[in-house]
């Protein structure tokens, strides 16, 4: 069996913090000691001392984590402002690995993360967690990384890590290391069982358009058009990308799309900038979403993941969400955690963060990308064999 531990506390004291949710593991995990462990907290919290006990309490326990733009869990449910841990435990392998750097060399930071952590496994791994910085530009060759770091490719989930939309500092944690810069790396093996779902709610509104021009993130020309011009052929002359209407690209042979959302664009030359990569020849659409679309994407991401699981009920519900569903949410934000109580049972425990982009495949054959706005659901559960 596996077991998967919460504590989650929205002390404002970092160090009443943190005791309090280490107790709270330690109550849940019983007799069986850590394995590894992921530490998500608000970017005003005393992040030394959250990571120094910790590793008090559990000295050889592999902890990554990072900085979040929320968290929320079914133990107290959607925060701003708190801390959480979770914890790994029994018929488990983890292992936790660091790349460095990500900024100036994206690729091979992920590669050296993935390299340690996989060197160091005794078994296959199932699948891997990451936290990488969420003000990078390069999540997609972050993925590339990772794949080049793995003997056998594995399904990758996560989020960047957040900092409520000040746009100058994320944190990552590994061990008791504070990094700005970096992807830590967290794989897990041995007797476990998983499924994932993905969605975001967001609608297409506008006929396709093919990338004909494109550097890194940066789309300069759709359909031989400055790309801002595309844009604004269907939401006004005067309009500038958004959030809130992200861009839909098809996968090549697929009906599914993954969410893109704008950072920025140069109204001399109609380039519009993306937080990850659209490459040339790519399909794309304008996309829009009311609040209640965005829930039912949540809705559907959790269906998903539910319907996959190859028995019965998981054990426990990892939700990676977008800073961006957030922000569109507002009060209603609680609900996408609500949905994920309603449709499982209720002795499963749920946690998670609010990331700036997600990671995970878009569907359970491919290999993993980079998304905004989305929801993704990773249900974890034990093996009866």
């Amino acid at each position: 069996m596996i077991k998967i531990a919460v504590g989650h506390s929205e002390d404002v004291d970092s160090q009443d913090a943190i005791t309090e949710i280490i107790h709270q593991c330690q109550k849940e995990l019983g007799d069986l000691s850590p394995k590894g462990a992921i530490l998500f907290a608000a970017i005003e919290h005393d992040h030394p001392v959250l990571l120094k006990t910790v590793k008090q309490a559990w000295p050889d326990v592999d902890l990554i984590g990072c900085s979040t733009d929320g968290e929320a869990s079914s133990h107290i449910g959607f925060t701003e402002d708190s801390v959480m841990l979770i914890v790994f435990a029994g018929d488990l392998e983890v292992q936790v690995g660091i790349g460095r750097d990500i900024q100036n060399q994206p690729r091979e930071a992920a590669q050296v993360a993935m390299k340690e952590a996989w060197g160091k496994m005794k078994t296959t791994p199932q699948l891997g967690m990451i936290f990488p910085d969420g003000l990078t530009f390069f999540s997609d060759e972050l993925i590339q990384g990772l794949q080049a770091g793995m003997p056998t490719i594995i399904p990758i989930y996560g989020g960047g890590a957040g900092e409520q939309y000040r746009w100058t500092t994320t944190y990552q944690f590994y061990q008791e290391e504070i990094l700005t810069d970096g992807i830590p790396v967290l794989l897990l093996g041995g007797n476990l069982l998983f499924s994932h779902g993905v969605s975001s709610g967001w609608k297409a509104v506008s006929p396709y358009g093919i990338v004909t021009k494109a550097e890194g993130n940066d789309v300069h020309e759709i359909d031989h058009q400055p790309a801002l011009s595309f844009y604004r052929r269907f939401f006004g002359r005067f309009a500038f990308p958004t959030r809130e209407y992200p861009f839909a690209v098809l996968e090549p042979g697929s009906k599914k799309y993954a969410i893109k959302a704008a950072l920025n664009s140069d109204e001399a030359t109609g380039m519009i900038s993306f937080s990850g990569i659209i490459p040339e020849g790519r399909q794309v659409r304008l996309c829009e979403a009311t609040r209640n679309e965005i829930i039912e994407g949540s809705q559907d991401s959790i269906e998903q993941a539910l319907e996959h699981f190859p028995n019965g009920q998981p054990d426990f519900v990892f939700l990676f969400s977008c800073a961006a569903r957030r922000g569109i949410l507002g009060t209603r934000t609680k609900e996408e955690l609500e949905l994920v109580q309603s449709l499982t049972e209720t002795h499963v425990s749920a946690a998670g963060f609010y990331a700036y982009g997600e990671f995970c495949p878009l569907t359970e054959d491919q290999v993993s990308q980079f998304h905004n706005g989305t929801f993704v659901t990773l249900c974890l559960g034990s093996s009866s064999e």
